[in-house]
């Protein structure tokens, strides 16, 4: 192969002649003058070196002059007649003791030639990626299975999670009271319950009665019960661990790309972890009346606990690493941190309404609080207010309360549901609707007789329909959207999708769902597409008046700081 640079035929990687790269441009190209002039300066000054005798190519020994030796040959040959000269000399003279404490370091090698030891193999690195985030997730679930014990020791004195439950087997599920009130009292306490609803919260399971002499007859059951709470905490300690995590992760993954591919085997392998623990840790309580025999059988749905777990453990441990391109953009870094600002407003409008709500109730006799009709929040906190139990569903309530002012239909959407909220049948109640009844099941207590609503549902309707800390979660909501920042069309319209799409799927899925043996399912809470449509309708306006706003007075700022 020619020289680029000399057109000399040479072999090899380099040339004999001027020392160039065989298969490699010359540097020089825009500038031929100069190359040539550098050729013959390095013709005129040969490279003064010790006469190399003999080169081994392939199996053959063969003489070559020094002066026609490639510079990398001529390199790799010091660097092996000197690990030879050090071996040579390791084996005529054995160590001394203080020799081999302290053993001779090696001949240090020419200027020129440069180490190719590489700092750790391919085996190794892939070795370390993969063992950091299987003991991380293994951490993770440790802390997620602590927490969960903490809670079950928290629940053993709860009266509210046990009255919860209590009535979810007497009146949804049918249970005799006596059972019931056994079935609760085991499940309060379980940690296993504890670990469920920390896994998103989807139980299924059967109510199982063997009378004497008799076959044994099942009714299988499912809910859906998420708490807002135990997502928060769930988050939090994946947010926590990533934070602490991030020279693990830098070390190993030295690419953005790499980075993610570690959150997402880290996400996978807790998914995986949790989901086989909890279907294997299995218990069934059993409660024995004479020679009937009553067993309880619940577990978490699979799939939807791996989903959850999946994406709560992923999205919190790449908040915690940090560091991500999208954030050093100038439009969409600025629009990602604005979020904080958005969430901060939420959250300290929710406090702000809830403490407001408790004084108010505090400062409100119990029998004004304490509907007969319905189970509210309010009379919950009259009876349990000293229950720390109960403040795990506040969440909840204020994430409902803020669907239900940005128009969303709240609903009680069968009979067992209405059974488990003390509500005479199921209904809907809207702030801009009012209070309907909620299907051909709905009594004459809310239907009427006439299939208008009943003078009793009316007063329902009064009391939860228009009320102060609706109208205050609209108007935080509304002043959270300001503090997006849109620069662009583009960030506009994904702001606004985002947004939409973000609380119809809370809206969906932190309703309570309920469904027993072959019935309909039920549901309480909201449905995802009419509270997708209302909230979006006031979203999509709002934001387009914002984006306006944000666009003209920045345009007038940028035309005052030309002014000036």
């Amino acid at each position: 192969m020619k020289c680029a640079a000399c057109g000399h035929e040479a072999r090899g990687k380099f040339c004999g002649k001027c020392g160039a790269r065989i298969d490699a441009s010359p540097r020089n190209e825009a500038f031929p003058e100069q190359r040539s002039a550098v050729v013959e300066t390095e013709e005129q000054e040969p490279v003064e070196q010790e006469p190399i005798e003999q080169e081994l190519v392939g199996q053959e020994l063969v003489a070559q002059d020094p002066a026609e030796q490639e510079p990398a040959q001529q390199a790799e040959q010091v660097v092996q007649a000197s690990d030879q000269q050090l071996m040579d000399q390791r084996e005529q003279a054995p160590l001394s003791p203080a020799t081999a404490a302290n053993p001779p370091a090696a001949a240090p090698l020419p200027a020129n030639v440069h180490s190719t030891v590489m700092p750790a193999t391919a085996n190794t690195s892939l070795r370390g990626w993969s063992l950091s985030f299987a003991a991380a997730a293994a951490l993770f679930g440790m802390l997620g299975a602590g927490v969960a014990w903490f809670f079950a020791v928290l629940a053993k004195r709860s009266e509210f999670l046990q009255d919860m439950l209590y009535r979810l087997l007497k009146s949804s599920f049918g249970i005799s009271p006596e059972q019931a009130a056994f079935f609760s009292g085991q499940l309060a306490d379980s940690w296993r319950l504890q670990m469920i609803l920390l896994s998103g919260g989807r139980i299924s399971g059967s109510y199982m009665t063997r009378p004497s002499g008799q076959e044994p007859v099942a009714a299988s059951f499912s809910i859906h019960f998420p708490l807002l709470f135990h997502l928060g905490v769930l988050l939090a300690l994946a947010i926590l661990l990533g934070y602490g995590s991030r020279k693990l992760v830098r070390r190993y993954s030295r690419t953005e790309m790499g980075r993610l591919g570690w959150v997402a085997a880290f996400g996978l392998t807790y998914a995986i972890m949790v989901t086989i623990a909890i279907s294997v840790l299995h218990s069934k309580p059993k409660l024995a009346f004479g020679s009937d025999i009553y067993t309880l059988d619940y577990h978490a749905e699979p799939a939807g606990t791996f989903i959850y777990a999946f994406l709560v453990s992923s999205i919190g441990m790449a908040v915690g690493i940090g560091g991500w391109k999208l954030l050093s953009s100038t439009q969409w870094g600025s629009w990602v941190l604005s979020f904080r600002g958005f969430a901060a407003v939420l959250a300290g409008s929710y406090a702000l309404v809830f403490a407001l709500m408790v004084i108010g109730w505090s400062l409100v006799g119990p029998d004004r609080l304490y509907n007969p009709n319905l189970t509210t929040m309010s009379s919950v906190w009259q009876m349990y207010n000293k229950d720390p139990a109960s403040y795990a569903v506040v969440p909840n309530v204020l994430l409902q309360e803020q669907i239900y002012s940005l128009g969303g239909t709240w609903e009680i959407g069968g009979p067992r549901s209405a059974q488990l909220l003390q509500a005479d049948g199921p209904l809907k109640i809207s702030e801009w609707e009012g209070l309907s009844a909620g299907g051909p099941e709905g009594s004459d207590e809310v239907e009427g007789t006439n299939g208008s609503v009943s003078d009793r549902a009316s007063r329902l309707s009064s009391d939860l329909r228009w009320n102060w800390f609706s109208f205050a979660l609209l108007l935080s909501y509304l002043y959270a959207l300001t503090r997006i920042r849109l620069r662009s069309v583009a960030v506009y319209a994904i702001s606004v999708i985002g947004a939409i799409l973000v609380l119809a799927a809370s809206a969906a899925y932190f309703s309570v769902g309920i469904r027993y043996g072959e019935e309909a399912a039920e549901r309480i809470g909201y449905d995802g597409l009419q509270s997708g449509l209302a909230i979006g309708l006031i979203t999509v306006i709002f934001l387009t008046l914002s984006f306006a706003a944000q666009r003209i007075f920045g345009r007038l700022k940028e035309g005052q700081a030309h002014a000036e």
